[in-house]
């Protein structure tokens, strides 16, 4: 509750407690007490700002329960002391005031009811007093954690002497009762509290300022210590400001070691320093007396260690040794050696003459700390750049093995354009003047021939020699060497050889030469596989050549042995054609015969003799055109062919050699397109030959069947007979040159060879099926339109 509502509360208070006010009998007393609190009041003592310890409310409350004052005597006490102290606040000082008002309101109604005892009634008032004091009025909160800390102090020492006040109203309640000017004599006793409270308040506040007199030397002795650690966290700054500066550049290994020396030496009064890298460490960086750097630079030599390194890189923490002179010691010159871990790295040590404070270790350790995160940036630095490197020259080397094996795929297509010798020598000197870099070449034939470009030169016969016997390339990148060349203007020379698998003996020789060039292996090697590139174009060309020279020969001697394949049956039909001639000659004889007796005497029958003669005439013509037809030698003739006519023209013509043999001919009369005669010689040989097989079987009743199917694609004729058949063993061979499978003087085993190469050319093919003893089955599968290329070659 704020001040304001106290005050409130306390007015509506007293004038609740104005119809309990009696008449004092005392008026004079009355007067004397109003004065006396006044007086007290004037000697009240102010606890703070705003806390103020009056001994007036003990003679007040006293009064209040006297029937000798009364509250009327009372109540404008309190009102003259609250005009008295808050002229201008009325309100906040009656809140105040709140417990005295509220415990001479209760003495008013103790003292209108007029019972129980004074004792009693005088406790109760004191009661109420304390618990209003204590817990009713608002209480002064302190600002500041100084003023606080005075305030608890006072108020804990005040509490008694408000305790004291509350107990002195039963006493001198009763004083009051038995004489109302006994208060006079109260009135010195009650001076001297605020003496008493005074006293209570200058000994707190004097402890008080001890106590901050205390907390401002602890707080000069943080300071002094703040500012040390200020100090060393300024310095700690700057080395890692200056190590940050040092990462922020990407530093080498020996940057941070000479920076971590630099600080160091900064911080440490220190004789020689050495900054150890690997395991087992190794002098990297240092700074040392004069006479101490011949034997760190002689170290590999001499294989010293310091035994305080060792340590500390083995135990990964600092070592502090002090060690005697020795010449097996690095630093043999200083006494104290401490040694301080770069991480995994290697170690600092520090020569001194005495050993280091711990406050300067720990930095050193700090500082070192971060030197070992520095030379690890730096080491993988080193390593990011040596891989760089690396990979860079891989790189270099794989672009520039691309580069030729571009060059040498290029080199191969271009000589694989063609099959022509002097084509493919011609590309290749193309290539590799595009290719390689020169000033001069030469390229020399097995034959001797030379061709050269820019400058002229001659190999020496030596290095002509050489290059052969090896067949491999040559490098030579000081022409000066060579006593015989030391005149031509150039200063390299690379000979390669063109090796071929089939010869000891290069094709070619090829040399190219510079003037200010230098060849590598790299060039040696292109070279190299571009000449045996060559030299494989240029022997398949040579090859490819000699194999159109033997294909033509080859199809010239396949025309040879097709048309004597034609002779040989014009051999074997001779017998039969004389036989068909000799019967229409001899009728002819007989007619001319008798028309020459009967000229006269019968002219009718002379005219039909003649008209038989005639007959005779024509029909030997037709037997003789037919046998030129099957052996001429003019050019083929595509045409229109009724297959079962064509048989039966041919077995018309080989009458005489298919008498007594059952011949059938069966089936549809198919038309396809290919050369009438070449397709004759084909069923003649195969109507020769079953007819020849059907001599030596000698059946009883010998047949040949001649079956013809057509079909949307082309058309299949069947030739079977029931002869002597082919064994099985012979099966693959019988259409092979010059195989055959008579007797011999009767066949010359071209006939089903040329049969079987017309039927090819015409897209077709020979099948046969046989039995030995029980005949043979040959099938002839003929396309409707043969190829062109095929008609081209029958």
């Amino acid at each position: 509750m704020s001040a304001t509502s106290q005050g409130i509360l306390s007015v509506l208070i007293l004038l609740a407690g104005l119809p309990l006010a009696t008449v004092p009998l005392e008026p004079a007393a009355s007067i004397l007490l109003v004065l006396g609190v006044l007086a007290l009041e004037s000697q009240s003592f102010m606890l703070g700002r705003h806390y103020r310890f009056s001994p007036a409310a003990p003679l007040l409350l006293a009064a209040g329960l006297s029937p000798n004052f009364g509250l009327l005597s009372a109540l404008p006490a309190v009102l003259f002391l609250v005009l008295y102290q808050s002229p201008q606040a009325l309100l906040e000082g009656f809140g105040h005031r709140l417990s005295v008002v509220l415990s001479l309101a209760v003495s008013g109604v103790l003292h209108d009811q007029g019972e129980g005892s004074p004792v009693v009634k005088s406790l109760m008032v004191a009661a109420i007093y304390l618990v209003a004091r204590i817990f009713g009025e608002t209480r002064f909160e302190p600002e500041s954690p100084a003023e606080r800390l005075v305030w608890r102090e006072l108020h804990l020492r005040i509490r008694p002497m408000e305790v004291a006040l509350a107990i002195l109203v039963i006493p001198f309640a009763d004083l009051l009762n038995a004489n109302p000017w006994m208060g006079l004599l109260v009135l010195p006793v009650l001076a001297v509290l605020p003496l008493a409270a005074e006293n209570i308040f200058l000994t707190s506040h004097n402890k008080s300022v001890a106590a901050t007199l205390r907390s401002l030397r602890k707080a000069r002795k943080r300071e002094k210590v703040v500012a040390q650690k200020l100090s060393l966290a300024k310095q700690e700054k700057t080395i890692l400001e200056n190590f940050a500066r040092h990462l922020s550049s990407e530093p080498t290994l020996m940057e941070v070691a000479q920076a971590l020396i630099a600080t160091v030496r900064s911080l440490v009064d220190s004789q020689n320093l050495i900054v150890f890298l690997s395991n087992p460490p190794e002098p990297f960086c240092y700074h040392v007396e004069e006479k101490l750097i011949p034997t760190i630079q002689a170290h590999p030599l001499l294989h010293l260690n310091e035994p305080a390194a060792l340590q500390a890189l083995a135990d990964g923490r600092t070592v502090v040794r002090e060690d005697e002179p020795s010449e097996g010691r690095l630093l043999f010159t200083t006494p104290v050696v401490t040694a301080i871990p770069l991480g995994q790295l290697g170690v600092l040590c520090i020569g001194t003459a005495t050993s280091p404070p711990k406050s300067c270790l720990k930095q050193l350790e700090w500082i070192c700390a971060k030197a070992a995160l520095a030379l690890s940036s730096a080491f993988q630095n080193q390593t990011k750049d040596l891989n760089r490197k690396t990979t860079e020259q891989k790189v270099e080397r794989l672009a520039e093995k691309v580069e030729h094996l571009s060059a040498l795929v290029a080199g191969a297509e271009t000589m694989a354009s063609s099959l022509n010798p002097v084509e493919v020598r011609r590309l290749f000197l193309k290539t590799v003047k595009e290719v390689l870099p020169q000033d001069a070449g030469m390229f020399q034939e097995r034959d001797g021939s030379t061709l050269s470009w820019g400058h002229e030169i001659r190999l020496l016969p030596a290095l002509l020699n050489d290059v052969t016997t090896k067949q491999q390339a040559i490098v030579v990148n000081d022409i000066n060497r060579l006593k015989q060349m030391s005149e031509v203007p150039i200063s390299s020379l690379v000979v390669a050889p063109l090796n071929t698998t089939n010869s000891d003996a290069p094709l070619a020789v090829i040399a190219l030469a510079g003037k200010d060039l230098t060849y590598t292996r790299s060039l040696q090697d292109q070279l190299f596989i571009l000449a045996s590139q060559a030299a494989m174009a240029i022997s398949n060309a040579k090859l490819y050549q000699e194999v159109l020279l033997a294909r033509e020969e080859l199809e010239k001697s396949q025309a040879r042995l097709v048309q004597s394949s034609k002779m040989t049956a014009m051999g074997q039909l001779s017998a039969g054609v004389a036989h068909e001639l000799n019967s229409p000659i001899g009728a002819i004889s007989i007619c001319l015969d008798e028309a020459l007796e009967m000229f006269e005497s019968h002219p009718d029958m002379v005219r039909r003799l003649l008209e038989k003669g005639q007959v005779a005439v024509e029909r030997a013509r037709v037997i003789v055109d037919r046998l030129l037809a099957y052996c001429r030698l003019d050019s083929v003739v595509t045409e229109e062919i009724d297959l079962m006519e064509l048989l039966e023209d041919t077995t018309d013509f080989l009458s005489y050699q298919l008498k007594n043999i059952d011949v059938r001919l069966e089936g549809d009369r198919a038309k396809i397109l290919g050369d009438y005669h070449a397709l004759q010689q084909v069923f003649t040989n195969l109507l020769v030959n079953a007819a020849q097989s059907l001599k030596r079987q000698a059946p009883n009743q010998p047949w040949i069947k001649v079956r013809v199917e057509s079909s949307e694609t082309g058309a299949e004729v069947t030739v079977e007979d029931n002869g002597a058949g082919i064994p099985a063993h012979q099966l693959s061979r019988i259409f092979d040159p010059f195989f055959t499978t008579k007797e011999p003087g009767e066949g010359t085993g071209l006939g089903l060879w040329a049969g079987h190469q017309i039927v090819e050319r015409h897209g077709g093919r020979i099948l046969v099926e046989s039995r030995e003893g029980e005949g043979a089955r040959f099938e002839v599968q003929l396309p409707v339109q043969p190829p062109q290329q095929a008609l081209e070659c029958i």
